[in-house]
């Protein structure tokens, strides 16, 4: 969406080549200067393929990731955020999600692209285990990523918001108010949720 002067005009990116594909229950992520797109549903099976997007080398063109190493099992309806400070500073972390027995996830991967263009997903250390949970929504607020709502396969079950120190590799849980399939934002010292159920 180009946005000028309070108007916005959506417009179709052209690319040449392969792309993603037809999927749902993905995350897009932006670690300049890449778009990444990772896992989600692609009609008849939930996966774990990574692609990027140079959004400033034209033509535009999606390149698979094939990393190195161990990678997260395939997944759907989970979270990524950008951390922009610490030791992941610059790792796309996903958390949880659906796996492929539809039972909620709850381990933490970091992708990360090294100088040579090389990427890797390293598992995150954890010293406690969140609560598993999969349409929730993460963000960072500094080296601390936020996990907020979500469901597991019993819809009523209340779980907290956690945060998991990147510095410590600690989890600490807060009261929260229950939501899934909702939108965050953070905007200074204040977390935003909109919608969901």
């Amino acid at each position: 969406m180009d946005i000028r002067e309070g108007v916005g005009i959506w417009n179709v990116i052209i690319v040449k080549d392969k792309t993603p594909g037809k999927r749902y229950g993905h995350t897009l992520s932006y670690s300049k200067p890449y778009l990444i797109v990772f896992g989600g549903n692609i009609g008849d099976k939930s996966v774990n393929d990574c692609w990027i997007l140079n959004i400033t080398k034209p033509p535009l063109a999606w390149t698979e990731v094939k990393p190195e190493g161990d990678i997260p099992p395939a997944r759907v309806y989970h979270s990524a955020a950008l951390c922009s400070s610490g030791t992941a500073s610059g790792m796309v972390v996903i958390f949880g999600g659906r796996g492929l027995d539809n039972n909620p996830l709850g381990d933490s991967w970091g992708l990360r692209r090294h100088r040579t263009g090389r990427w890797d997903w390293v598992r995150a250390p954890e010293k406690s285990h969140p609560s598993s949970r999969y349409q929730h929504s993460s963000l960072f607020v500094g080296a601390l990523m936020l996990v907020i709502g979500g469901r597991t396969n019993s819809v009523n079950e209340r779980l907290p918001l956690e945060a998991f120190d990147t510095e410590t590799s600690e989890w600490t849980s807060f009261e929260s108010i229950q939501r899934f399939r909702h939108g965050c934002w953070l905007q200074d010292k204040q977390l935003m949720i909109y919608g969901g159920f």
